[in-house]
């Protein structure tokens, strides 16, 4: 039997298969589409499934099983009203029976009713004490979630979000990895090129940094380019000026014996 075929297995086994799939996912975009595809699989009601995450104060759409669901998503996110808005302010599940009937956002209900809506389920995708954003899960019957498939889409949105954690979590660590080289490698070309040390390095980085409004990664990558300080990047900063009042030109040991001379 196939490992993903969930016919006679489980809804538990199946949930602890497809959580499994999902924590092996260390890239975050790549973890976000599988949470929309796995949930139709996860659970029999599910026919389209999206997932909208935090950005700031607005939410964005991460991922959709299907061009409906991405217009389902928008309509919620530019009118500020809908069940995935609701689930992400309160972090809690929100059930629309049919939205048909529901009373709480007629414009939107209405208008994903003609487009074939009528069940939708949306959870909050959150863990350890962080809101990340939303999965909202949907269906063409009114009434499609009944209490079983309400709590095993409870209970993979649960795995959804530890494995939405476990993928930032990794992307940023290997982001911080990243930009650990990257500024070590201007520092050596900075020691290098203006002979001062590795700690007048950083500073100088930083310094540019600073008074350019630039990233700090940013600076050190056009120093790896350039081979020297950008000094294009701050407007009435002088290249050559060095901290502890050093000259560019005093600085480097071939310069120095040229203006010796």
């Amino acid at each position: 039997m196939d490992e993903w075929d969930s016919e006679g297995v489980s809804p538990a086994v199946q949930l602890a298969r497809i959580s499994r799939e999902l924590v092996a996912d260390r890239d975050e975009p790549s973890t976000e589409r599988r949470i929309a595809a796995r949930a139709v699989d996860a659970v029999d009601a599910v026919e389209h499934a999206g997932v909208s995450t935090r950005s700031g104060s607005r939410l964005r759409i991460a991922a959709a099983s299907s061009g409906l669901v991405e217009t389902c998503e928008e309509l919620q996110h530019r009118r500020h009203e809908g069940p995935c808005i609701e689930a992400v302010a309160t972090t809690e599940m929100c059930h629309v029976s049919d939205t048909t009937l529901d009373p709480r956002w007629p414009r939107w209900g209405h208008r994903v009713a003609e487009m074939g809506v009528r069940s939708v389920l949306a959870l909050p995708l959150s863990a350890a004490a962080r809101n990340m954003g939303s999965l909202g899960l949907y269906a063409s019957t009114p009434e499609a979630f009944d209490p079983a498939s309400t709590a095993l889409a409870f209970a993979y949105a649960t795995h959804a979000a530890i494995a939405l954690l476990f993928a930032r979590q990794s992307t940023r660590f290997d982001d911080a990895v990243e930009a650990r080289h990257v500024i070590g490698i201007a520092q050596g070309i900075l020691v290098t090129r203006y002979g001062v040390s590795v700690d007048v390095s950083f500073a100088l980085l930083r310094r540019y940094s600073n008074s350019s409004n630039t990233k700090l990664t940013e600076v050190a990558r056009r120093v790896m380019e350039e081979g020297e300080l950008p000094g294009h990047l701050v407007p009435g900063m002088r290249t050559g000026a060095m901290p502890g009042g050093r000259s560019q030109d005093s600085s480097h040991p071939s310069r120095a014996r040229s203006s010796s001379r």
